[in-house]
């Protein structure tokens, strides 16, 4: 699904499946899951991977996730060194959320969004009970470090079906 975010029908219609998926399927509700079978299926991390182009669709889907329980959420946007702090700081601003530049091994947090820092790859990795960010400078995947490859690749090990991930683009 792919909104085109200058319509502000389809842009509630993203943000309105992307609650679902979470578990949330109205802002002013309370909790909406139905049977507690279901919330052992909701997801424990959400990794959002944007292009080159995607700060803008980021900015949209990061205003909209204002949610009770947050699960912690990392994401990858293909940017160049020295640029990612800057674009954590201008989400955060426009975000509930809590949204910083990722370090290497911060622990993960619900309600904290960790960015990857623009020429450094962001896995996560399990650390005793704990999932924890790792950054490293391994050489680029697809011509782009950070990949979103990499992160989505290191999910399937510390989170397997729990994990939600999502592709943007602003192009």
């Amino acid at each position: 699904m792919k909104p085109n975010w200058s319509d502000p029908a389809a842009s509630e219609e993203f943000s309105t499946a992307l609650r679902r998926w979470l578990g949330v399927r109205d802002p002013n509700s309370p909790r909406s899951v139905e049977h507690p079978a279901e919330a052992r299926l909701l997801p424990r991390i959400l990794a959002i991977g944007a292009s080159t182009g995607g700060p803008q669709a980021l900015a949209q889907v990061i205003q909209q996730l204002n949610l009770e329980q947050p699960p912690p959420i990392v994401i990858v946007n293909h940017i160049q060194e020295g640029f990612s702090r800057q674009l954590a700081e201008e989400l955060d601003r426009a975000s509930p959320l809590v949204v910083r530049e990722a370090r290497d091994g911060d622990a993960l947090q619900s309600g904290v969004a960790l960015l990857a820092p623009g020429g450094r790859h962001l896995e996560i990795v399990k650390d005793g009970r704990h999932r924890i960010a790792q950054l490293s400078k391994s050489p680029a995947v697809h011509s782009c470090r950070p990949s979103v490859d990499v992160l989505f690749e290191s999910l399937v090990p510390t989170f397997g079906k729990l994990a939600l991930a999502v592709i943007l683009t602003g192009m």
